[in-house]
């Protein structure tokens, strides 16, 4: 996969993402032209729970919410990194809008299934001039 101008810098935030996050490595990934695949590992190992903390949040709890995914967490990892290509891309090409919505998550559980999404991640470039992803494939 060739990478635009908006793909290098995305590319760029994704392999920093351990920077921001010590706590986290990368596995496989591939920044697609309208999609990104790849591996988060947090390691949660020697982490202390938040003792007396909230459990679940909902519209009648009382008190003060949290704003915003829980630090650390797959959605604040995945919150930094979209919202950092956004400002760059912003910044350079005054191009906004550049993210869906949400993203889609996986728990992998054991190691024959982070070999097959690993393969999956790997050879996505292989399979784009089929893929319904593809917006000429889907418009075809």
């Amino acid at each position: 996969m060739e990478l635009n101008d908006f793909g290098k810098i995305a590319n760029e935030c994704w392999r920093a993402i351990p920077t921001h996050f010590p706590n986290v490595d990368l596995g496989a990934h591939i920044i697609m032209p309208n999609h990104v695949h790849g591996i988060i590992m947090i390691n949660d190992a020697g982490a202390t729970p938040n003792v007396g903390a909230t459990q679940c949040v909902t519209p009648t709890t009382v008190g003060n919410r949290p704003k915003g995914p829980k630090q650390g967490s797959l959605g604040a990892i995945i919150g930094s990194f979209k919202s950092t290509v956004s400002y760059r891309i912003n910044k350079q090409f005054n191009t906004t809008g550049i993210w869906q919505r949400n993203y889609y998550e996986h728990i992998i559980r054991n190691d024959r299934e982070m070999g097959a999404i690993w393969q999956y991640i790997v050879s996505n470039p292989v399979v784009w001039d089929t893929d319904d992803e593809n917006p000429l494939v889907a418009n075809a």
